[in-house]
């Protein structure tokens, strides 16, 4: 790409899936306010946390099954 040339918004998508990171990203957007988490919230992360890989992926599972995949990319881990 020559200086002072733009790239396309599909270039940028292109590198933004390689990357794992969205356009917004790539382009220094800020990011929206952070909500607080609470102490339900924090006791809920702390305890999967400690959840063995296959007692996430059980649960990952159970989540998929009662409220499906809300359109998520993610690699199951």
């Amino acid at each position: 790409m020559r200086e002072g040339q733009r790239p396309t918004a599909e270039r940028l998508n292109a590198i933004g899936k390689m990357l794992g990171v969205t356009v917004q990203d790539l382009l220094g957007e800020p990011i929206g306010s952070v909500v607080e988490a609470s102490g339900t919230d924090v006791a809920f992360f702390r305890e999967y946390a400690g959840m063995s890989e296959e007692e996430k992926k059980r649960y990952r599972d159970a989540m998929k099954l009662m409220f499906g995949n809300k359109g998520s990319d993610a690699e199951d881990a």
